[in-house]
């Protein structure tokens, strides 16, 4: 696309583009957007959906290359045939198919299931920065001829000056759509494409050696991409970079600048005569806290329309039309209900409500279900699918090995954990007596019972050292290496999301119990164990102590849905024993006495002392006590709808001393960055009133861009309440606002 095409206008660049097609192409490519009528002249949407990419791949294989290529290296079709077979793939990879009934649920092929989205597209431009907002992409307009656009970006001058950013929300199909991409751009003879999924790779290395390890990965060649690309001089090398967001969670400075860095390694190319195609997917909410070169393309997928869901839905129905006879179950046929209906405008979730509705059709009958109460369901009905009839209770116990599972990659900043990594955490994570109401008094197997839950569950990934360095699943003799992954990563979200939200009521509970019973001495202990530090429960501060929460809006909204469900009993529970009012008022209490002995003891708990074993990554004090702090006070936000009030007066210190919100501030200050710490306006507001800060979550979390100078520093203390500091900041910018309209 030359520059001087108007972007914003997404039809003149496909009349510009298209024209340089073949005409051969162009056909293909009109077909792909043609409507047909069925026999009553009635518009039939089915046709024209490409399902599969079928069309798009047609287009792709017509499309003539640049010249002959004499020796391509072999590695480009050990490549393309991988990408090939991951499409015949299931659409979810089961370790252990979803039983129901004593029946196999049988998932469709990923070529089968995959059904292009709408999209929206922008040409992006320094100044905007609201790629997380509807409002802001509202203004394009929506079109529905996804193949066609890729493959006239993939032929446009612009593709190799910049890359294309796809965005989407969690579970919509970005890396569905890039393995999609991967194998049908592979099948012709012009593109070379190399998907490399960001979160298998090293986040810190440079683009080439991520490109240079995926391919050790997935063909176990040790190569050089110079030679690689080399070979290939007259075709289309397109690099596929999958899930920029996970970066996020490796390293914040390195998921910032990652697409400038797509485009240094774009001009470094072209400058050696090697052009290449960059394409990177992201999370659609954090991508605002990238730095995208001008000029890129940014284009947003959008939610399933009716027409598409529905082919979906008739697509499982098809597949699974023998288990439906079998069982007596019905075909899938979502209510009239609002809440599953928003559901089903997302692929990963449509795909959910198929398997969950399977046992027994309770779809009919769920009620306002979000997303994090229809993972809890899935979670739940498939764990308790692996016990013994009759042990039906020990459900809970297994929910809590996932959730340590989890935890252990949320403190790790990693998408997958290995067994020696879950041995290591599980003398922490997994208590060896149950401890509150949920945890349900049941035979506690030896914490290495991790393990076996996480191979019998059809949404978690085993996989091992395969031959050649190739990640495969293992088999179950073999006990070195595994290492876990959830199907999605909003498993893992909710598991984590889950598991704190579980250990904080059992610790509620407990505590509520024990101080209205009749032994003195339960009572004090229980007086004790959120006032004193060295009694504090080593499970609450091992899951708060590590990573701060912030960082991950998702945990906090799947936290958020789940408690909403937390007071209805669930199937094999006695009930619940607090009400919501107990539970925070109880909650309440323990916070303040955590923030207390923060703020005025000088005895930490020996877990932050380094004094009781190992733990995930060693940290000074000081770094303990300011994401603890901190977590604290964003987990009893999250937890309710309600402002949240901190007084000053209850943490009262020497007479002459800062007050203890300043005090909690500056240790915040101390451990995070400005430009780090201000990013809690995506997650809190604040305001100061007569000595008590009134804290409360916002409605929606968002991964909100940093800002550096003087503006960081206004944000910054707009979120911490710093009412001084703010006035100054704003006078300070509104001066050099007017010393730049003066010059």
């Amino acid at each position: 696309m030359d520059q001087t095409v108007p972007f914003h206008d997404i039809q003149d660049f496909i009349r510009h583009e298209e024209a340089k097609l073949s005409p051969k192409v162009q056909r293909l490519l009109a077909s792909s957007t043609s409507e047909s009528s069925d026999a009553n002249g009635n518009e039939n949407e089915f046709h024209t959906l490409d399902m599969g990419f079928a069309r798009f791949r047609k287009a792709v294989r017509a499309t003539p290359g640049l010249g002959p290529v004499k020796s391509p290296d072999p590695t480009w079709e050990e490549l393309a045939t991988y990408y090939t077979s991951q499409l015949e793939a299931p659409l979810f990879p089961v370790q252990q198919a979803p039983i129901i009934q004593g029946n196999v649920l049988t998932a469709p092929r990923i070529v089968q299931a995959y059904i292009p989205q709408s999209f929206r597209a922008v040409r992006h431009e320094p100044q905007e920065r609201h790629y997380g907002d509807d409002l802001y992409w509202a203004q394009f307009s929506k079109r529905t001829d996804l193949g066609r656009f890729l493959l006239l970006w993939l032929t446009s001058a612009t593709s190799l000056a910049t890359p294309l950013v796809i965005l989407a929300p969690p579970g919509a199909g970005k890396t569905l759509l890039s393995r999609i991409l991967a194998a049908h751009l592979s099948s012709s003879s012009v593109f070379r494409p190399i998907r490399i999924a960001l979160g298998d790779v090293d986040a810190k290395a440079t683009i080439q050696d991520q490109i240079e390890e995926q391919i050790r990965i997935d063909t176990g060649r040790k190569l050089d991409w110079g030679s690689l690309s080399r070979s290939v001089r007259n075709h289309f090398p397109v690099v596929l970079l999958d899930g920029m967001n996970e970066l996020l969670g490796a390293n914040e400075k390195v998921f910032r600048d990652y697409p400038e860095k797509a485009l240094r390694f774009q001009e470094l190319e072209a400058s050696l005569a090697r052009p290449v195609r960059v394409i990177l997917t992201s999370r659609t909410e954090v991508i605002d806290r990238a730095d995208i070169p001008p000029g890129a393309v940014v284009l947003r997928l959008e939610p399933f329309d009716e027409s598409q869901r529905t082919h979906w839905m008739r697509l499982w129905n098809r597949t699974n039309r023998l288990f439906f006879k079998t069982t007596g179950i019905h075909p899938l046929v979502p209510p009239e209900n609002p809440a599953v209906l928003q559901l089903t405008e997302t692929p990963l979730f449509l795909a959910l409500l198929a398997v969950f509705d399977a046992d027994g059709n309770p779809l009919q009958g769920c009620g306002a279900l979000t997303r994090a109460g229809l993972l809890q369901q899935i979670t739940q009905r498939f764990v308790a699918g692996t016990l013994p009839r009759g042990q039906l209770e020990s459900t809970h116990l297994e929910m809590q090995k996932l959730g340590a599972a989890a935890l252990g990659m949320f403190h790790r900043r990693a998408m997958s954990i290995r067994s020696d990594q879950l041995e290591l955490d599980a003398h922490l994570l997994i208590p060896e007596e149950p401890s509150g109401e949920l945890d349900r008094t049941v035979p506690t197997e030896p914490v290495t019972g991790a393990v076996p839950i996480l191979e019998k569950l059809f949404f978690v990934n085993v996989t091992d050292k395969g031959e050649k360095g190739r990640p495969a699943v293992i088999s179950r003799e073999k006990e070195s290496l595994r290492s876990y992954s959830f199907w999605h990563s909003l498993f893992g979200e909710f598991l984590t999301a889950d598991f704190i939200l579980r250990m904080t009521w059992n610790e509620a509970t407990r505590l509520h119990r024990e101080r209205r019973g009749r032994n003195r001495t339960q009572r004090k202990r229980a007086e004790e164990r959120f006032t004193q530090p060295a009694h504090t429960p080593e499970l609450w501060l091992a899951s708060l102590i590590q990573t701060p929460l912030f960082d991950r809006p998702g945990i906090l909204s799947m936290m958020r849905e789940r408690m909403k469900t937390l007071l209805v009993p669930e199937k094999g529970e006695r009930g619940v024993s607090l009400t919501q009012e107990e539970f925070l008022g109880t909650l309440d209490e323990m916070i303040q006495g955590q923030l207390h002995w923060i703020l005025q003891g000088n005895t930490p708990p020996p877990l932050m002392t380094g004094t009781r074993g190992e733990w995930l990554q060693p940290l000074p004090l000081l770094g303990y006590l300011a994401i603890y702090s901190l977590n604290l006070i964003i987990l009893r936000s999250v937890l309710d709808a309600r402002p949240w009030i901190f007084d000053e007066a209850a943490h009262a210190g020497q007479e002459d001393g800062t007050p203890a919100w300043e005090r909690l501030t500056y240790l915040w200050r101390s451990w995070f960055t400005g430009e780090r710490l201000s990013r809690l306006r995506g997650i809190l507001q604040t305001r100061r009133q007569e000595g008590c800060i009134h804290i409360q979550a916002r409605p929606l979390f968002s991964c909100v861009r940093s800002v550096r100078g003087l503006k960081a520093y206004q944000e910054l203390a707009r979120v911490l309440a710093d009412d001084d500091a703010t006035r100054l900041a704003t006078l300070a910018l509104e001066r050099s606002d007017l010393l730049e309209a003066g010059a």
